[in-house]
């Protein structure tokens, strides 16, 4: 209605672009920071990395969205481009791109997590976790994500959404956690990406410490857990009970055998 009263030539998707961008991005955080702060219990993992993967999926395709329009702009900008406006556009596809990886390495951080959680849960049942006595799954994952209930974008996952991916059955063991390598083995050739990426593409100039510890953290963790899933793959470690920590990235946590 507003871009009707408006009169615009063609709808400023920028704004609203921008805006989904930065919700996504507090939703991320609201979930990655109670993992910081321990806030979850152990059997509250699997759920929470579940919707994870599902918004860092919508923010690589709200990203993608943002890139075509500005393919599509410089396509059709009339007459002969500035140097200025040519260079900030291309500046812009830049850093698009570099948000574009950070958030492919989120994915195949937290699809390996889950698919490492799955396996030890429902393969091996070798997982240490939290059993309350006074628990309902359905009733902890309403309490978990209600915050997010009433947000129109994106799309809500509820929890028979939960359930049915957690049905594996037809799925073989080995299967799984050679999909968990993969992620894993993908995030680090990512990491290695960024951490070559120019300052002006990451805009890290006044924190690349930081910035690059975080990376290394986050190397260290994928290595830490492709050790661990070739472990698993000896089935002489196949009874041996296996513990989650955080000894790494305070996001991600790190498989491994309990002494």
């Amino acid at each position: 209605m507003i871009h009707s009263l408006m009169k615009y030539e063609a709808e400023p998707y920028i704004l609203s672009n921008w805006a989904y961008h930065i919700k996504l991005d507090m939703m991320e955080k609201i979930l990655l920071l109670g993992f910081e702060l321990e806030l979850y219990g152990s059997h509250e993992y699997e759920m929470i990395i579940f919707y994870l993967i599902h918004l860092f999926h919508e923010h690589v395709q709200c990203l993608e969205d943002a890139q075509k329009r500005i393919i599509r702009q410089m396509e059709d900008e009339g007459g002969p481009p500035t140097i200025e406006g040519r260079m900030s556009e291309i500046n812009a596809m830049q850093h698009i791109q570099y948000q574009k990886h950070k958030y492919h390495l989120f994915q195949n951080m937290t699809s390996a997590t889950y698919k490492m959680i799955v396996f030890l849960q429902t393969k091996t049942c070798q997982l240490e976790t939290l059993t309350p006595l006074f628990d309902d799954p359905e009733t902890r994952f309403l309490h978990r994500f209600k915050s997010f209930f009433r947000l129109n974008t994106p799309v809500h996952i509820c929890y028979q959404d939960f359930r049915d991916a957690r049905q594996v059955d037809d799925v073989a063991a080995q299967d799984i956690l050679e999909s968990a390598k993969a992620n894993y083995e993908a995030a680090k050739r990512i990491i290695l990406l960024l951490t070559d990426r120019a300052l002006e593409h990451s805009r890290t100039e006044m924190c690349r410490p930081e910035y690059l510890t975080t990376l290394n953290l986050l190397a260290r963790t994928s290595t830490a857990n492709l050790v661990a899933v070739c472990r698993l793959k000896d089935k002489t470690n196949s009874t041996k009970r296996v513990r989650v920590s955080f000894g790494g990235h305070p996001w991600w946590p790190i498989f491994d055998f309990c002494n």
